[in-house]
């Protein structure tokens, strides 16, 4: 399946939530277009990074205007965890990386 849309120049609204250990990230804007994906948290970080990475090899004009879209971010964090479980944390995984290659 091929599903294709350009957002680029809407106003539109991020949630991220927790669902079941992985990540629920739903994309609309204002005409009610939903895009969800469920994603395990390790994807979300290399998406995320790749998206840093892609981005900042760019020049991002900061300017708002009627023709540029934005973006507002909501997070549903309200997990109901087990007895003993605790939040992911971030961890700098290339410190790591580096620490175990120079050993």
């Amino acid at each position: 399946m091929y599903i294709s849309t350009c957002l680029a120049f809407e106003d539109l609204e991020l949630i991220l939530s927790n669902i079941n250990e992985c990540i629920g990230v739903n994309l609309k804007n204002q005409n009610k277009l939903q895009i969800s994906l469920t994603l395990k948290p390790m994807q979300c970080k290399i998406l995320g990074e790749a998206l840093l990475n892609f981005v900042g090899q760019m020049k991002v004009n900061k300017e708002v205007s009627s023709f540029t879209g934005t973006m507002d971010v909501l997070f549903e964090l309200e997990a109901k965890m087990k007895e003993g479980e605790t939040l992911c944390q971030l961890q700098n995984l290339v410190e790591k990386k580096q620490a175990l290659i120079s050993a």
